[in-house]
């Protein structure tokens, strides 16, 4: 990790390693945000048009595009419990937190008018036309000054207008758009990711076949639990088969997604940087049914529970620790929800927990 090379007036901008430490920013941001089509820009050479308003405009139009894919860690540091969802930045809320204008980007340009009887000058949110203005006639070439209410022959310099917005041909470029820029990649931090899901089910139905009390029902599904072995990458679970004895009820607990054996929904893109990451469980239930605080982790409904924290190599496009990777299954399966009504055949109660990761890339420039 590098920091950004500080830009101001009279700074020499124009020397490649400044002008790609942006390109750097430019492609880390957007490929951490999974951008649609996103395929990259290459590193400015020797020879490239390092002013063009398409460019640098079209950074600043992305940052706002991808701004609402990045947790805004100013809420509460990271720590999200209890929020019913992982704060995200808004380009309004980015803004406010930059000192920025509410119209967005800083833009600075000449003052020009295509004729002198125009009412307006062709910057898009130029000021009005006032007195003490110097302006660039786009008809003849000339400088004029405005006097009086009147346009009258003058000279360089033209006045600067500033207006606000994605920079635009015509456009003056300098340290004021890259140090907005350098400011919003840095903000611009963590990154959400939903990793993956899982099920606790309890469930008991009517059949002739199985246990005609609790009980015993319990004690068939304890044992079938500890004897069954990681039947796929998605984690555990028990069949009705595995609890078939004569009997009228049974339970079954079947969790097929469980942290335990992690599958990743949402890959963490490979940037070749490393990262810290945290894991937030999510959990909801059926409508209409009893939630259950899955293994005992003090949930409360549709709201965030920290789960675990770690950091992950360079390059890594998911995380391991002893709660997510690991092999190790609960070792009661009834923990994991309260015991069903026996009476009630019908009685059936799911819950799901998903699981989100927040990355905290090590970008390679900040600051």
């Amino acid at each position: 990790m590098a920091t950004f090379t500080t830009i101001a007036a009279g700074t020499d901008w124009g020397v490649l390693s400044i002008l790609n430490q942006f390109v750097t920013a430019y492609n880390e941001h957007m490929f951490a945000a999974k951008a649609p089509g996103w395929v990259g820009v290459d590193d400015f050479v020797a020879g490239d048009d390092i002013q063009r308003a398409e460019f640098w405009g079209g950074m600043q139009g992305h940052i706002e595009a991808i701004t609402p894919e990045f947790v805004n860690h100013t809420t509460s540091a990271g720590a999200f419990d209890g929020l019913s969802a992982i704060p995200m930045w808004t380009w309004s809320d980015l803004k406010t937190s930059l000192s920025m204008d509410s119209g967005g980007w800083t833009r600075k340009f000449p003052l020009e008018l295509d004729a002198l009887t125009d009412a307006t000058y062709t910057a898009t949110g130029a000021p009005a036309i006032a007195d003490g203005h110097k302006a660039r006639c786009h008809a003849d070439g000339l400088i004029y000054e405005r006097v009086s209410g009147a346009w009258e022959e003058s000279s360089m310099p033209t006045t600067v207008g500033t207006a606000y917005g994605t920079m635009e041909v015509g456009d003056y470029i300098g340290e004021w758009i890259f140090n907005e820029i350098q400011a919003a990649f840095d903000a611009l931090r963590w990154t959400k990711y939903r990793l993956f899901s899982y099920d606790a089910e309890t469930e008991a139905w009517d059949a002739s076949s199985y246990r005609d009390n609790c009980a015993d029902a319990y004690s068939d599904l304890n044992t079938a639990y500890t004897a069954a072995t990681s039947g796929t990458a998605m984690g555990y679970r028990i069949d009705r088969e595995k609890l078939y004895a004569d009997s009228i009820y049974s339970f079954s607990v079947a969790v097929s997604h469980a942290p335990y054996r992690a599958t990743v929904i949402d890959a963490i893109p490979d940037l070749g940087l490393a990262y810290d990451w945290e894991a937030y469980l999510l959990p909801t239930h059926d409508p209409g049914t009893t939630f259950i605080d899955l293994e005992g982790l003090g949930f409360a409904e549709d709201q965030l529970k920290s789960f675990d924290t770690g950091s992950a190599a360079a390059g890594a496009t998911t995380f391991t620790t002893d709660q997510i990777g690991s092999a190790t299954k609960p070792a009661n399966p009834l923990s994991m929800a309260p015991a069903l009504d026996c009476s009630d055949p019908d009685e059936h109660s799911v819950c799901t927990v998903d699981v989100y990761g927040v990355v905290k890339w090590t970008w390679s420039y900040t600051l």
